[in-house]
């Protein structure tokens, strides 16, 4: 097999692939299902198991998302999950009409999306506002970083009934600790601010069975004067910490979430034979949800958000966590409703394979965090029935 041809060669070899009839020297693999001519046409597909998939697990960037969970559900398949959410104000260049005291008041406006909800939908949910007493960098946090509040006093509480927004009103002491930053003219207010104010912690109270999303980007705080003059501002920073327990294991699936809890690398080399002089019009990567598992695990009124795509993507393994979460998308799988699957476009990197080398062998089968979003999925892996093994389908023109 030819291993290096020029990148002019390769173009014109793609322009001309619906015109041109090759020949095709197929070896017999254990690996694949072998190939099918169609009736009256040029086309061949050949179906390939792929059985390459090694387990990978990881934390995920949690700061300044859009999406920052909270709260705690404990999934039937997925396991218990418990998150925390930490915001920061942003109080620098704050207009407050006159010296923010006690007559002043201080909300949290937090909007949320329902159409991300897990958990059970149908009853009420509660959450304290605790002080955070440890310093802390938006940009820094990952997932499984502990960051301490002090829960003996109280900066708010709240009620969720699954409202889209609702807005809490924070403590006297919180309003007052802020204002000896707001109402300081010196020009290291800010400085002071960041360093000594370490905001403030959402928690789940106990017994609570639903996690909700709020979208930092679009939530608000604001203080309103005694002359019901508001003020708003955002988020200077905000992050979430993820507690996980209870977690299952998944007898002959490939198990992948969204918090890189579960992911995986792989190699297309060794589901390819030694083809010599093919055409290959089109290859496509499948791989098939256990959409009964997924749907009679979940008991009436209970939620998950929808797994709509996964990733396969290269990745430095020195900063693979950066890459996988933040980089673009080397290879993007939608679902396919119809087969309850997910499929690839992978025609160019396999292409590579048959004409010359990857530039990058390995790739990462992944479930990117989306923002934020808590998403879980599972897969027939390699020792399912030839129907819902994962695989590569190749057409070739003959």
């Amino acid at each position: 097999m030819q291993k290096s041809i020029s990148r002019t060669a390769r173009t014109w070899r793609y322009i001309l692939a619906g015109f041109l009839i090759v020949s095709l020297i197929s070896c017999e693999e254990e690996n694949s299902v072998g190939g099918e001519f169609i009736g009256g046409s040029n086309l061949k597909f050949d179906t390939l198991f792929v059985d390459s998939f090694t387990p990978q697990n990881d934390v995920i960037f949690s700061g300044n998302l859009q999406y920052t969970p909270v709260g705690i559900y404990n999934d039937p398949l997925f396991g218990t999950t418990k998150s925390i959410a930490f915001i920061k104000p942003l109080i620098s260049d704050l207009n407050v009409q006159g010296e923010v005291d006690d007559n002043y008041q201080l909300k949290l406006e937090l909007k949320t999306n329902s159409d991300i909800t897990a958990g059970n939908t149908l009853p009420s949910v509660n959450f304290d506002i605790f002080p955070v007493n440890e310093f802390w960098r938006g940009n820094e946090v990952v997932s499984n970083d502990a960051i301490s509040i002090d829960s003996t006093r109280s900066f708010g509480s709240f009620t969720h009934f699954g409202q889209d927004s609702l807005v809490i009103d924070l403590s006297d002491d919180l309003l007052l600790e802020l204002a000896t930053y707001i109402n300081n003219d010196s020009t290291n207010a800010d400085s002071l601010y960041d360093f000594d104010f370490d905001g403030m912690a959402i928690v789940p109270r106990a017994g609570s069975s639903r996690i909700i999303f709020p979208d930092m980007f679009e939530s608000r705080f604001f203080i309103i004067s005694p002359d019901e003059d508001t003020t708003r501002f955002v988020t200077k920073s905000h992050a979430f910490n993820l507690e996980r327990s209870n977690a299952n294991n998944y007898p002959n699936r490939l198990y992948i979430n969204s918090y890189f809890e579960n992911f995986y690398s792989l190699s297309f080399e060794s589901a390819l034979p030694n083809y010599d002089q093919i055409n290959l019009l089109k290859a496509e990567f499948v791989v098939y949800e256990d959409v009964d598992q997924l749907n009679n695990s979940l008991p009436n009124f209970h939620t998950r958000a929808t797994v709509n795509s996964l990733e396969l993507k290269s990745g430095d393994a020195a900063n693979l966590r950066y890459e996988l979460q933040f980089t673009g998308t080397d290879f993007f799988g939608a679902a396919d409703s119809l087969n309850d699957g997910f499929r690839f476009d992978l025609t160019e990197h396999i292409n590579q394979y048959l004409f010359t080398e990857p530039d990058e062998k390995t790739l990462y089968f992944n479930l990117n965090p989306s923002g934020g979003v808590m998403r879980s999925t599972l897969l027939y892996d390699q020792t399912s029935v030839d129907s819902l093994r994962p695989k590569l389908i190749l057409t070739f023109s003959e």
